[in-house]
């Protein structure tokens, strides 16, 4: 009857333990569902000399200022290293956190975003602020950041001959880089 007992308690102590690991471990998978996602910028400028990057705010279009140096590691969007140069004007980035200088200590290539490279087949109706891409229409707003060489230019120079590289979320347009 005593080993009857110990092993209905053994089991029962066993069942006990069982069911509070297994609840913490759904606990653990909620929390990781409802990660926050980054902001998303855009790469308005890198400045070698002052090491600084500007960038402007997707979400409300305002500009913020950063400082850069040899210990800000860049991203792809994957989260692997990558070289400095694969980030420039027009680049659609996320940022890590500051250190008490104001240098970032990360800039990485947003993974909320897709991007189309080598674009020939648009157009752009400027009334609308409407780009169609192949058959496919995307909006724009105010807050559009075009690109030529690392320079701003007006998305009224961009001719049917050019080739671009276009980002953008959802159905909006948030930078073009002119390519060729």
């Amino acid at each position: 009857m005593k080993k009857i007992i110990k092993i209905v308690l053994v089991l029962f102590v066993t069942l006990t333990l069982g069911a509070c690991g297994s609840s913490e471990e759904k606990d653990t998978n909620k929390h990781t569902k409802t990660e926050e996602k980054k902001d998303v910028y855009i790469v308005y400028r890198i400045d070698d000399e002052t090491q600084t990057i500007r960038l402007q705010k997707v979400k409300n279009g305002k500009f913020s200022e950063y400082g850069i140096s040899d210990a800000t590691a860049y991203r792809d969007k994957y989260g692997e290293f990558t070289s400095e140069g694969n980030i420039t004007e027009g680049s659609p980035v996320q940022i890590g956190t500051a250190n008490q200088e104001g240098k970032l200590s990360y800039i990485q290539q947003s993974d909320q975003v897709w991007e189309q490279d080598n674009v020939g087949k648009f157009s752009i109706d400027e009334e609308k602020n409407m780009i169609v891409i192949g058959k496919t229409k995307y909006y724009y707003d105010d807050s559009l950041l075009v690109f030529l060489d690392g320079e701003q230019i007006s998305l009224d120079t961009i001719t049917g001959n050019d080739k671009l590289r276009v980002a953008g979320m959802d159905k909006k347009i948030i930078s073009v880089n002119v390519t060729s």
